[in-house]
């Protein structure tokens, strides 16, 4: 599991901070559950994970991204 607060501490210092955490965890998280097999038969969650997507691109600061992210520490590890 990735831990979000690391993501804010190893962006934090640079200059376009925001946009490489972004990327990172759109890279890590979003584009991996999206490219999963079992995405299609759950409607809700495809959904969910596509509006994350737009949501996430327009955070302007890295902490707002770390807050979003936190919410899913508590996700099982399987998925379901």
């Amino acid at each position: 599991m990735l831990n979000y607060s690391l993501v804010f501490v190893f962006y934090r210092k640079s200059e376009n901070a925001i946009k490489k955490a972004i990327n990172f965890v759109l890279s890590e998280v979003n584009v991996p559950a999206l490219n999963h097999p079992e995405i299609n038969i759950n409607k809700e969650i495809k959904c969910r994970v596509t509006n994350t997507r737009v949501r996430i691109n327009s955070f302007k600061k890295t902490w707002y991204l770390v807050i979003r992210m936190n919410r899913f520490l508590d996700a099982p590890k399987s998925g379901k």
